[in-house]
């Protein structure tokens, strides 16, 4: 016998992001959300938003779902604050190595170290 279905349940309310919150992750890169979530995002490039992100209306429902033309991010709703919280210290870290690349840098000691004492490996 088939069982009866559960009843549909319909919140009132819904935590949304609010306006100050949304405005925090305009224009910023999905790579760097991954980054502020410490090691707990996940970016999967071949999931692209239609048009690249570049035509995405912004609609705020529960989790922060970033796009842009590198990928898709979800920030869980209790989180949403303290990815914002490390968004500047990214960007500024992201900046110093764009200019330190840009100024010649092709090493980086630390991974000198790591594949030293084998923490990391070549692979070709």
């Amino acid at each position: 016998m088939i069982e009866e279905p559960p009843k549909l349940q319909i919140r009132k309310t819904i935590r949304r992001p609010d306006a100050r919150q949304i405005a925090a992750f305009r224009d910023i890169p999905t790579g760097f959300l991954c980054d502020a979530m410490e090691g707990q995002g996940a970016l999967c490039s071949s999931i692209q938003p239609v048009g690249g992100g570049r035509d995405l209306a912004t609609h705020a429902y529960g989790p922060a779902i970033v796009a842009d033309r590198d990928g898709v991010v979800v920030v869980p709703f209790a989180r949403i604050d303290a990815v914002i919280a490390q968004l500047a210290t990214i960007q500024e870290l992201e900046d110093s190595l764009d200019a330190k690349v840009q100024g010649g840098l092709s090493e980086v000691p630390a991974i000198d170290d790591m594949l030293a004492n084998g923490t990391a490996n070549l692979v070709d």
